[in-house]
């Protein structure tokens, strides 16, 4: 096995917030007021807003107490968040903006900043601002996100941010307050008001200056808030085991897989925003300038990306500056208007909104429609994945959508209107001897009409990157057939094109058998058959209910790339955590030099599928560095042995030499077998 160019990719895990310590040592203690004890909770909080210059005290002049037990005030609360981001204000209008805030009020500077600064605008329908109310927890949190809104270090989370759930029982995901506690939670800066359990906020409760001080300090002076970027790359069904790469303004570049869900995380602090996103294979963008929050990864951000960047969808590779991401986000929504209506996302920002793949909101719109963007003609088209029709195409133009066929609601009303997703992992056998090929993963919505759209997820030849092929078809009660577009043997044409017929039944445990017949474009033929027409059969065991089987273990691995032998073995460890594995690749080089190489997957029955970056073939680069390899596999209990396939890990510009290519400077196709044997 080819293992030279291993790139060992550390994947830093963000595991929560460093903090003040909560308990200072007692023998070496200065108290900061008279009243706050070396032994208060909070004892640490409290000094570094007053070393901080955020608080003076209580008792003024003297200020030597601190009254951590009273209730904070709005007035305190104006003060506290001022001082912590700008210290003494000394530039705001002298005019009031409140009636029962004057301009003699101890507060006024504080009040008049928070106003400026979009922190608080009073109580709706009226120009009060309550200074002498007590502060709530809600109305805490609504201030604290807007203050660090305020200081460009996240994004107001939108309107619909608790859309896929509240962080607690005590707060409706409906109430306006929903989405700043919902953020304050993400941040790290509250975990409820009832531990151990903290399934509480308790929004209607006031605030204690002690309380506050925590707050402050977590949201304003923590070194290590406003450092986690996470997202859920998805395409209607979840990217599982899928390479997210970003990379920040200097062109620092990190890199991590995804869960079972799609969900990725990325540790910002040591980076610079703005942060430009891409999947490895997919061909999906994202683009964010916060260091902190969200930052999805689907069709419909690449499709912002696509318009603010003059049709280029890929802003990872041709970064720009900045981008103009509200009114390329807008135009999209203009165009997509009566399809957002029909699965009620009218509000959410595609970017930043959190969302689950789950099939239901912006998940459900993703099922129900497949967006193309051509960067050549600059050109977005909108396709139903269920009967395969154009329902909507522009043109880009100067950062917005030139629509040249509208949606119409007549084409809506054809979308999906109740689907259910299932997912399998398939084999084919073609019927020219050539052994088994897979498993590969598909995905089938089916709609309530009968009608299916298909997603298959395959490797390419040439840099084994993984991509989907999109079909669609028909159920009829348990026969099922369906067509997609590709080329499913080792053809003759690098520009062939094929489409492959699909008609099978499906069973009494779900799974589907049938034949296939796969019909290459003129000019182009099989090289197994010397044909145009290539057929077989296809089975594929549906795993959507499967709970996931142990598969760890230490393993030997071996490779076989395509046209060469067998090669290996290298050590293989698999540990795991429910559905979740983490997997390591450890074998030697051809100079005698130990690689050990990390990835992730996630386990469906008894299919895994993983990533780790290797090179398994013998490339053309001698120092290229490792894209991740895909590994599909299956395990088989009675031997304790795992087989399948794999898409190589060689980079852009990089090719699999073919077993003659010293005479011929061939190359072949960047996939293979694998098998490991269980130790």
């Amino acid at each position: 096995m080819i293992l030279k160019k291993l790139f060992i990719i550390l994947i830093f895990l963000f595991i929560g917030l460093i903090e003040v310590k909560a308990n200072a040592d007692t023998g070496n203690c200065t108290p900061p007021f008279t009243d706050v004890s070396c032994d208060h909770w909070a004892i640490n909080y409290i000094s570094a807003v007053k070393d901080a210059g955020i608080t003076k005290g209580c008792n003024p002049p003297q200020n030597d107490r601190f009254c951590p037990e009273d209730v904070v005030t709005r007035a305190q609360m104006a003060a506290f968040i001022i001082r912590a981001i700008e210290g003494e204000p000394t530039n705001y209008n002298g005019t009031p903006y409140f009636t029962d805030v004057s301009p003699t009020h101890w507060a006024f500077k504080y009040v008049q900043r928070v106003k400026e600064r979009g922190i608080a605008q009073g109580y709706p329908g009226t120009n009060l601002y309550g200074p002498e109310d007590n502060v709530t927890r809600e109305q805490m949190a609504k201030m604290l996100i807007m203050g660090l809104v305020s200081q460009g270090k996240i994004t107001e989370p939108p309107t619909d941010y608790c859309a896929s759930g509240s962080p607690f029982t005590d707060v409706d995901p409906s109430n306006w307050s929903c989405r700043y506690i919902k953020r304050l939670k993400e941040l790290g800066i509250t975990q409820g008001c009832n531990p151990p359990e903290n399934d509480r906020y308790c929004p209607q409760d006031g605030v204690t200056r002690a309380q506050m001080a925590a707050f402050i300090y977590r949201g304003f002076l923590s070194p290590n808030i406003q450092t986690t970027l996470s997202g859920t790359a998805a395409t209607g069904k979840a990217l599982a085991s899928t390479a997210i790469y970003l990379k920040d303004a200097q062109g620092e570049i990190k890199s991590t897989i995804t869960d079972a869900n799609g969900k990725f995380t990325f540790d910002t602090s040591d980076l610079t925003p703005p942060f430009y996103l891409r999947t490895q294979g997919f061909g999906l963008f994202s683009y964010t300038e916060q260091k902190n929050g969200t930052a999805n990864i689907t069709p419909l951000t690449t499709a912002v990306v696509a318009i603010a960047n003059n049709g280029n969808p890929d802003i990872y590779n041709n970064p720009s500056p900045q981008l103009n991401l509200d009114n390329a986000k807008n135009s999209l929504k203009t165009f997509l208007e009566p399809v957002l209506q029909k699965y009620n996302v009218q509000n959410a920002d595609f970017i930043f909104t959190p969302f689950e793949a789950n099939g239901q909101g912006m998940d459900a719109l993703m099922d129900s429609i497949v967006i193309s963007v051509s960067q050549d003609s600059k050109t977005i088209e909108i396709k139903n994945p269920f009967t395969g029709e154009t329902i909507g195409t522009g043109i880009f133009n100067n950062g917005s959508i030139a629509v040249t066929d509208p949606i119409t609601d007549d084409e809506t009303n054809r979308l999906a209107q109740s689907s259910m997703h299932r997912k399998y992992f398939a084999y084919i056998k073609d019927n020219y001897g050539s052994p088994q090929d897979g498993p590969r993963m598909v995905d089938i919505v089916y709609n309530i009409d009968g009608k299916i759209s298909v997603t298959i997820t395959a490797t390419e030849g040439d840099t084994g990157d993984i991509f989907f092929i999109y079909g669609n078809g028909q159920k009829t009660g348990n026969s099922i057939s369906f067509t997609a577009p590709v080329i499913m043997c080792h053809d003759t044409n690098e520009n062939g094109t094929g489409i492959a017929e699909f008609v099978g039944t499906i069973d009494s445990n779900g799974n589907i058998s049938g034949t296939f017949r796969n019909t290459l474009s003129a000019g182009d033929t099989c090289k197994v058959n010397n044909s145009n027409v290539y057929e077989g059969t296809f089975i594929a065991e549906d795993v959507t209910d499967v709970s996931p089987i142990n598969i760890a273990g230490i393993y030997d691995v071996y490779a076989t790339p395509t046209e060469w032998p067998e090669e290996g073995p290298a050590t293989l460890e698999i540990s795991q955590n429910g559905n979740s594995i983490t997997v390591s690749i450890t074998a030697i080089s051809d100079t005698g030099q130990q690689y050990t190489g990390i990835g992730l997957g996630t386990v469906y029955g008894n299919y895994l599928i993983f990533r780790v970056p290797i090179i398994l073939c013998h490339d053309t680069c001698s120092d290229c560095l490792a894209d991740f390899a895909t590994f599909f596999g299956k395990f088989d209990s009675n031997t304790n042995t795992i087989s399948g396939i794999y898409g190589d890990g060689v980079p852009d510009g990089d090719y699999c030499k073919a077993s003659d290519y010293d005479s011929t400077k061939r190359t072949t196709s960047a996939e293979g077998f694998w098998r490991a044997v269980k130790k």
